[in-house]
């Protein structure tokens, strides 16, 4: 079993890159809380990011479920 790092609400993070159907306009956000998925978040970016569909259309998102293992925490 992964053991993920814990992160809590209000943490500062850097999201690494890590789908190609999800387009980064920034790479920070803010811890918002954990996900029901073990090692899963919701981070709100602080620039939206771009969600391309397999059909083209694409979405603004400004929260993403992200593991935490995909993050480095900049502050506590």
């Amino acid at each position: 079993m992964t053991k993920f790092p814990k992160l809590r609400p209000g943490m500062r993070v850097r999201l690494r890159p890590s789908s190609h159907v999800l387009k980064l306009r920034g790479d920070t956000g803010e811890v918002i809380r954990a996900d029901d998925e073990d090692g899963l978040y919701i981070v709100r970016l602080d620039r939206p990011a771009k969600y391309v569909r397999a059909d083209g259309s694409t979405e603004e998102l400004s929260e993403i479920r992200e593991y935490s293992d995909n993050v480095e925490v900049l502050s506590k």
